[in-house]
C-alpha cells in the first residue's frame, strides 16, 4: 500500500491559485466589517463562505494525502447475498469535509436567528440553519449506512457512494468498465466509470434508476468514481475488472 500524491489527486498549481483568491476574498470581507456597517450581514456571510471554502480547500488535499492506497479481499452482503472479493475503497476526506462545511454555515445560520437583530436577518438566518440541518442529517446517514468503495466479485460488481443507494451489477448486465476522461465545463478528470445494458434488471428502487439515467444522460456513463476519489490508481482498478470480467 501506498499513499496518494498531488498527481494522484489532479492539483495543479491553479488549485491553489483559485483557493488562495477566495481566502484573500475572505479576508477583505471581514475587514470591511469595520467601514460598512450598514451591510454586517452580506458580509458575514461573504465572509464566512470564502473563508470556509478556502480552508477546508486547503485541508482536503492534505488529509488526502495521509490515506494509503490499496486493494484487499473482503465480503459484504446485498440482499441477502453474500458477495466476497476485492474492494477498491473510496476516500472519505471530501464527505467528512462538506459536513464539517454544512456544520459550520448550520450553526452560524443559527446564531443569526438567535442573536439580537433585525427580524429580517433572524429569518434569513433560521431558513440556513434548516437547509443546512437536512444537509448534515443525509450526509451523516449515508456515512453511517455504508462505506463508499466498489466490490468488485466473480458475481458482479457491488458499487457504494454516500448519497446513492447500493447498487450490484452482474457481469452479463455491464456493457463497459473502464477508465475515460470526465468532462466537466471547466475541467476535464480522469474517472472510472460503468455502464449498464439494461436498468430493469436492477435490485434497486425507482430513485436509484433515476439517478442512474440521470447520470448517463449528463456524463454518458451509469455509475463513476472519479480518481481523486478511489484509494487505488484507475490501472488497478481496471486490473481488477479484467480479472473477473
Amino acid at each position: 500500500m501506498r499513499g496518494a500524491t498531488l498527481n494522484d489527486l489532479n492539483i495543479r498549481w491553479h488549485y491553489w491559485l483559485i483557493r488562495s483568491a477566495f481566502g484573500i476574498a475572505a479576508l477583505i470581507a471581514l475587514l470591511a466589517l469595520k467601514s460598512e456597517r450598514e451591510d454586517r450581514f452580506t458580509l458575514i456571510a461573504c465572509g464566512l463562505f470564502f473563508g470556509t471554502f478556502s480552508f477546508l480547500a486547503v485541508l482536503w488535499p492534505l488529509l488526502r494525502l495521509r490515506e494509503k492506497h490499496g486493494v484487499r479481499f473482503s465480503s459484504l452482503r446485498f440482499a441477502g447475498e453474500h458477495l466476497q472479493g476485492l474492494w477498491v475503497p473510496a476516500s472519505s476526506v471530501k464527505t467528512w469535509l462538506l459536513l464539517l462545511s454544512g456544520g459550520v454555515f448550520g450553526l452560524a445560520g443559527l446564531g443569526l436567528a438567535i442573536a439580537p437583530s433585525t427580524m429580517e436577518d433572524k429569518i434569513k438566518g433560521g431558513i440556513a440553519f434548516l437547509f443546512y440541518a437536512g444537509f448534515a442529517v443525509l450526509w451523516c446517514r449515508g456515512l453511517l449506512a455504508r462505506k463508499p468503495g466498489v466490490l468488485v466479485s466473480e458475481n458482479g460488481v457491488l458499487w457504494h457512494e454516500v448519497l446513492l443507494a447500493p447498487c450490484f451489477i452482474r457481469w452479463e448486465q455491464i456493457s463497459a468498465a473502464r477508465t475515460y476522461q470526465h468532462r466537466e465545463k471547466y475541467s476535464t478528470t480522469p474517472t472510472f466509470g460503468l455502464l449498464i445494458q439494461d436498468l430493469s434488471g436492477l435490485n434497486v428502487s425507482h430513485r436509484t434508476k433515476a439517478k442512474l439515467v440521470e447520470n448517463f444522460n449528463r456524463h454518458g456513463w451509469h455509475l463513476y468514481y472519479h480518481a481523486e476519489s478511489l484509494l487505488a490508481p484507475l490501472e488497478t482498478v481496471e486490473a481488477v475488472v479484467g480479472y473477473y470480467w
